[in-house]
């Protein structure tokens, strides 16, 4: 049910009492003063002649209707009554009044009726079309029995002069009181109403306006966020592809200067089977950034040959326990990927290792990957750790990205461990495809490149 607003519960009582106060001077004029007052004035000292009272039968059935007329007057004005019956409520409570009328209800008592009807239309109409129908309807109705005894009157030859001084007495002064009290009621719930409207409309542009500058500031984080993106992309792949190919051909510079010419050969050409796999590497990140979730099985193949190559680059002994990679969730793969590379990237430029562990298992809720080594290791508090020269910063990003956490522990020759955590998939979240059908050849268990 609609809230109502205090004008709106005023209009529905002061009705109320209209119609109350019209029927009760109705009834005191039809059971004590018989003929000598008008029978619905509420003016005090104003003697007609009228027609003799109702008889008891009818006047219990005027009273039924009449309350059955106020029952329904203030369903309406409670919001009770769906828009959808509005037109029925009308011509329902139109003539009932008409009955009220017919029944023996003298002129100016109906109209108290129909005016107040009309009162209750301008509230629950929210156009001015219906409530203009309405009065017309309620004034034809009055009008009516009007026109029938001024036909009887016609037909009888009987003049009308003393029709229509009868007709003028019984007018009432108070009716057209209490009709402009009404009216300024109604006036006054529509200025609230529109108060509201023009408040709500501000509110509404104050909203719209906020809503753009949030737009703008989505626009902007989005823009930064791809960036960062697109950085941590060309860190992962061109700038890895460029240092290995940097590392090669100075191994070639360091063959020619012992004058082992094959060797530089062979050397120089890895260099150049390396250079077309990073271009076509850069042609697959270009298209990956369209592409959908890799399948299981292409993931820990692209790990593998991650390991495979940087033991073809450096020669460094890899050790590779991956079994646990096949419960990496879809979304995450990507990113575990990056980490790997960027991790054995960091070992190959700056440990000076022999050896290198890479670990994947599950602990409890999380798939913890691991890559450890033997190298010279570095102090944690140093300057180039923190501006980013060991690619920490874009390991950082994956792992917010993923909901992660990344833990890297290293000490002055004591090699440096990386551990990047990412959480598993929940009951919510899609299960990996194929997940049963890696086969023990993709697995990685227990791999050693040496």
């Amino acid at each position: 049910m609609k809230k109502q607003f205090p004008l709106r519960s005023s209009l529905r009582w002061f009705l109320l009492l209209w119609v109350g106060m019209a029927v009760a001077a109705w009834l005191v004029g039809n059971l004590f003063l018989g003929n000598f007052m008008g029978t619905a004035s509420l003016t005090p000292g104003k003697q007609v002649a009228v027609r003799p009272p109702l008889p008891l039968s009818l006047m219990l059935l005027f009273l039924l209707l009449v309350a059955l007329y106020s029952f329904l007057l203030w369903m309406g004005l409670s919001d009770r009554i769906q828009p959808r019956f509005f037109w029925w409520y009308f011509l329902g409570q139109g003539l009932l009044v008409f009955t009220l009328q017919v029944v023996g209800g003298p002129l100016n008592l109906t109209l108290n009726f129909y005016l107040a009807l009309v009162l209750c239309a301008l509230t629950m109409f929210k156009r001015v079309g219906p409530v203009l129908l309405i009065a017309a309807g309620s004034l034809l109705l009055w009008v009516a029995p009007l026109g029938m005894k001024i036909f009887s009157i016609i037909s009888l030859g009987t003049s009308l002069t003393a029709f229509w001084f009868n007709i003028w007495s019984q007018s009432d002064v108070t009716t057209m009181v209490f009709f402009v009290l009404g009216y300024v009621l109604v006036y006054l719930q529509q200025a609230h109403a529109q108060a509201q409207l023009e408040r709500a409309h501000r509110e509404l542009q104050a909203a719209h306006r906020e809503l753009a500058a949030s737009a703008r500031q989505i626009e902007g984080l989005t823009r930064l966020a791809e960036r960062q993106r697109m950085a941590r992309e060309l860190h992962d792949t061109l700038l890895q592809d460029m240092t290995g190919m940097v590392m090669q051909l100075e191994v070639t510079s360091a063959q020619m200067d012992r004058q082992n010419y094959l060797r530089a050969y062979q050397v120089l050409s890895q260099t150049i089977s390396s250079a077309h796999t990073a271009l076509v590497d850069a042609r697959h990140a270009i298209r990956d950034m369209r592409a959908k979730t890799p399948r299981i099985e292409q993931f820990v193949a692209s790990v593998q040959e991650e390991i495979a190559h940087f033991f073809q680059l450096t020669g460094i002994v890899c050790y590779a326990e991956l079994d646990d990679l096949v419960h990496t969730p879809p979304q995450h793969c990507e990113q575990v990927l990056r980490v790997i590379g960027e991790a054995l990237s960091n070992v190959a430029r700056h440990a000076r290792a022999r050896h290198v562990n890479v670990e994947a298992r599950v602990v409890e809720k999380w798939l913890e990957v691991t890559v450890q080594d033997d190298g010279q290791g570095f102090d944690p508090e140093s300057s180039e750790l923190h501006s980013g020269h060991y690619g920490l910063l874009g390991l950082q990003e994956r792992a917010q990205l993923v909901g992660g956490s990344l833990l890297l522990s290293s000490a002055k020759g004591a090699g440096t461990t990386l551990r990047f955590r990412v959480p598993l998939a929940t009951s919510h979240d899609p299960a990996h495809p194929l997940k049963q059908e890696v086969s023990p050849s993709l697995s990685g268990e227990g791999h050693t490149y040496v």
